[in-house]
Formats: structure tokens, sequence, C-alpha cells
């Protein structure tokens, strides 16, 4: 797997590592996807502003079509490029799928790109409580509006998104963003999906079937675990990419299927109430986020004195004590790996 690991005052000249795991293969172009989520930095900058390079190699960054190996990259910017260029060594505005489980933990200042990072800036008004990373309604109100949204997604995608399958028995209805935002008014989520949920969606807002697809149960865990994401390939098809070693193999490269021709009541057509694509986009970076973050297993292990930056910010995103250290220290590299 994946694990962008980025350096510290401490250790300027690495900005960022790409560390691939043992047995992976990624196509580059996703690298550049999923580095650009963490920093921020756009994809177009990182190509033409940054080199990509391992002892083994330097990689063509504008190669649509290369796939890496195992390894760890080292990215830097260009050795003629203006100092002012965005410093990789900066985290994005993190994002979470779910919402925190208390304020208390929102708080204490969760690692970055762990599950309890608030996605937004935005706070929720005092009164507002914050839920459990799940949805544990058993009131009959509860189970008739999840066979509502159930049945919804049944006649809209007829399968599952990802497998294709049409056995009603293995199939359940999954929410992108999940249900559990509704206990909080939707605070704490990007406001722009935020307003979409709450205004554009009425009256079913979370509900609405442009935030849920039909999926295989064991898909769906996986789904929700953020084992497995999509990445838009820019012409309407969505290609599902493994988050984690645990994503299902046989869905990996796979795509989203599109629902066949037919009429919704909203006088939208099946295919034009697919799912919303930014809710795509989104779960896509809290996956990143949360998955991608330097905390993977390292398969080669021995830094000379050259790769000792390298070594201790490996050491500090790869262990929680470390990274506490680390914080409690105001981002002091050394006192964190002593």
């Amino acid at each position: 797997m994946i694990n962008a690991v980025f350096s510290t005052e401490g250790a300027a000249e690495v900005l960022a590592v790409v560390f691939v795991g043992a047995n992976s293969t990624r196509p580059f172009p996703d690298v550049l996807l999923f580095l650009s989520i963490l920093t921020g930095v756009p994809v177009q900058t990182l190509q033409s502003h940054y080199r990509f390079f391992s002892k083994q190699q330097t990689l063509n960054a504008a190669d649509p079509n290369l796939n890496i190996g195992p390894g760890h990259y080292v990215v830097q910017p260009n050795a003629d490029e203006d100092p002012a260029l965005p410093q990789l060594g900066r985290w994005a505005n993190t994002v979470s799928l779910f919402p925190p489980r208390s304020a208390a933990s929102s708080r204490a200042g969760p690692r970055p790109g762990s599950a309890g990072t608030v996605a937004s800036a935005s706070n929720p008004p005092s009164g507002v409580s914050t839920p459990r990373d799940d949805d544990t309604e058993a009131s009959p109100e509860a189970v008739k509006r999840y066979a509502r949204f159930t049945l919804s997604l049944g006649l809209r995608d007829r399968r599952c998104v990802v497998t294709g399958n049409a056995d009603p028995d293995a199939l359940e209805g999954a929410h992108i963003i999940p249900h559990s935002w509704k206990r909080q008014h939707y605070w704490g989520l990007p406001e722009d999906i935020r307003q979409t949920l709450l205004l554009d969606y009425q009256p079913l807002c979370i509900d609405d079937v442009r935030n849920g697809c039909l999926m295989e149960a064991s898909i769906h865990a996986a789904f929700n675990m953020q084992y497995w994401s999509v990445v838009d390939e820019g012409d309407g098809r969505w290609r599902v990419v493994a988050m984690d070693k645990k994503a299902p193999s046989s869905i990996v490269g796979q795509y989203l299927r599109i629902p066949d021709p037919g009429s919704a009541d909203n006088h939208l057509t099946y295919p034009e109430c697919f799912v919303n694509p930014r809710f795509l986009q989104f779960h896509l970076q809290s996956a990143v986020f949360r998955r991608m973050r330097g905390a993977g297993e390292d398969d080669e292990g021995d830094y000379d004195d050259r790769d000792k930056p390298l070594g201790d910010v490996m050491k500090i995103w790869a262990d929680e004590e470390n990274f506490g250290r680390y914080v409690r220290s105001g981002g002091n590299v050394a006192l964190a790996v002593e």
C-alpha cells in the first residue's frame, strides 16, 4: 500500500516520501492524486515542479501509464525551482468520513488523518451532540427509513454497483456520507456538502438516493472501513482503488456500474440521479487521510546516515508514542525519536 510520509523542519531536505509496500504496484497518476489530497498542492504543480525518485530510478511524473513498485520514493522540488513553492511537509485540511466520537476527543488534537479528525473548520453550535461513528438506531421509524432508502436504491441500481450481483438477499443500501452525520445536523462536514444535504436534497436529505448505492454486504462493510474507495477517471467512470491491504482484491480496478436507463420520481433519469460525484470525492479524500498517512509496514528498515531524516520521519508517523512526543514538543524531531 501507499503511505505518504511528510518531513518536518528538522528534515527539510526531505519534503515528502511515498512508500509503496511489499507486493504492491500503483498507477503513478493515483500516487499524484493521493499526494495532492494530502498536501493541497495541485497535481499539475506536482508534475511540473517536483521530482520523484528512489535509489534505483527517477520517475517521469508526466507519464500517464507509469506504474511504480515497492519502495520509498522521495519528493523534492526541481533544483532550479523557486523556493516559494508550496511546501509538501504541510498537511492540507484533514477530512474524516465519520463524525468525531466526542467533543473531547476532537479537542485532544487527533493524529492527522485519524478517524477522529473533524472534516471542516466549521464547528457545531453549542448544544449539538457529537454522535458515534455508526448509526445503530433500531426504532420502527429508523427501520422504515432504511427500508425506503434501500428500496429506492434498488429501483435505480438493480444490482451491486461494484460486483454486479443482483441477488436481493445479498444486497444492502450503502450511504456515501454516513447517516450518523444527521444527528449533529451535518456540522463538521465541508460546507458545500452540508448545504447540499440540507437544502438541495430536501426532504430526504442524507437519505436521498444521490447519497447512496446498492452494494453486497461485505463490499459495503469494506467501503465503510475505507479499505477501498473510487477515483474519478474524468469521463464519468469511477475506478475502484485499494486503500488498505484488506480491500477485496476481486474488485480493485473495477468500475462502478452506472444505472440502466429509466425515470425516477424527481423527473430525472436513473443515470442522472446516480451518486453525487462530490460525495464520492469526499469519501476518497477522507480515505486517503485515514489510510495513507505513513503508518504502514516498512519492509526495508535499514537507513544509512544519509537516510536518517527519512528514518526519523518514518518512526514518528508509524508509532503513536513517538507521534505524541512530537506533538507535545512542538514539532521537535530529535525529542520525538529519542
